[in-house]
C-alpha cells in the first residue's frame, strides 16, 4: 500500500485535494518518508525529501511567460497622457 502511495506523492503534478493545507500536505510526505526510512528504501526517501521542500516553496506568481501585455497599466496611462 505504501509503495503505491508513493507513486502517488512522487508525480511531477499531485492532485492535492483542496481541503489540504501546506503543513496536513508536509504531514503526509513526512508520514511516507519515516516508512521508508524503516525499511531503507533511502532512494525513496531522497524524493520525499526533495517533495517536502518543493511543497514548502513559495510558488512563483505573475506574468506567464509569452504574455503580450508587456506595458504596464501605469505606463499606457502616462503615454496617453502625453499625447495630449
Amino acid at each position: 500500500m505504501m509503495s503505491d502511495g508513493y507513486q502517488l506523492l512522487v508525480k511531477d503534478k499531485v492532485a492535492w485535494p483542496y481541503e489540504l493545507n501546506k503543513a496536513q500536505k508536509v504531514e503526509l510526505l513526512e508520514t511516507a518518508l519515516s516508512y521508508f526510512q524503516e525499511i531503507e528504501d533511502y532512494k525513496k526517501c531522497a524524493v520525499l525529501k526533495k517533495k517536502i521542500e518543493n511543497v514548502n516553496t513559495i510558488p512563483k506568481r505573475g506574468k506567464p511567460k509569452g504574455s503580450k501585455n508587456k506595458i504596464s497599466y501605469d505606463k499606457k496611462q502616462n503615454q496617453d497622457w502625453n499625447r495630449c
